[in-house]
Formats: structure tokens, C-alpha cells, sequence
């Protein structure tokens, strides 16, 4: 899904199993622990999204998936 995309396991967050307490529990724990690793991962966090996700960049990809249909309906 999206955040896959958004979070980098152990980089810019981390990722815990979906409806899992236990996961949750020990995923957050860390943090907890440890501001400094909120604020490195978190400025890590934003520099990832500020160079993959800008709105130009979303822009251009939508713009690559039409044009690619309209080339697909010119075909014979």
C-alpha cells in the first residue's frame, strides 16, 4: 500500500503488522526510548517525502499514466 511507499522500515519510521497490538507495542517502544531517534528519523522522514512526493513529481506521473491511455486507444 501507500505507506510502503512512505515509510522506510527503520529509516523514516517503522513499520508494525496491521491490527496487531503486539506489534504496535513493540514498534513504538523505541520512540519512546529515545527522542533522538524520533528527530533522525523524522527529519529523514521529510527529505525522503520532500525529494519523491512532490506535487510536481505526482503531476508528471499522473501526466505519464493518461497519455500512456490515450496512446493506447490511438492503436488499431
Amino acid at each position: 500500500g501507500a505507506f510502503a511507499e512512505l515509510i522506510l522500515d527503520g529509516e523514516t519510521g517503522t513499520m508494525v503488522e496491521r491490527g496487531a497490538l503486539d506489534s504496535f507495542v513493540a514498534g513504538i517502544r523505541p520512540y519512546l526510548a529515545d527522542p533522538a531517534l524520533c528527530e533522525r528519523q523524522g527529519v529523514a522522514a521529510l527529505a525522503h517525502i520532500q525529494a519523491n512526493f512532490s506535487i510536481e513529481r505526482e503531476a508528471a506521473a499522473i501526466g505519464e499514466v493518461y497519455a500512456d491511455l490515450l496512446a493506447d486507444r490511438r492503436l488499431p
